[in-house]
């Protein structure tokens, strides 16, 4: 049985991602990038232009 709809896998799933900083710095990044163009470009070129310009 579930509380509040959530499978006991879900909740510790959720509480081992919820530490890391990392995916925070890289959503930042991205964010920043997808500004910079003005929200115009897709994944596709986001991608591209973190790896030409930002090296990651």
């Amino acid at each position: 049985m579930t509380l509040f709809g959530i499978s006991r896998i879900g909740y510790y799933a959720y509480l081992k991602r919820k530490g890391n900083d990392d995916d925070a710095e890289a959503k930042h990044l991205i964010c920043r990038v997808h500004r910079r163009f003005d929200g115009k470009y897709g994944y596709r070129q986001l991608q591209l232009s973190l790896l030409q310009d930002e090296g990651v």
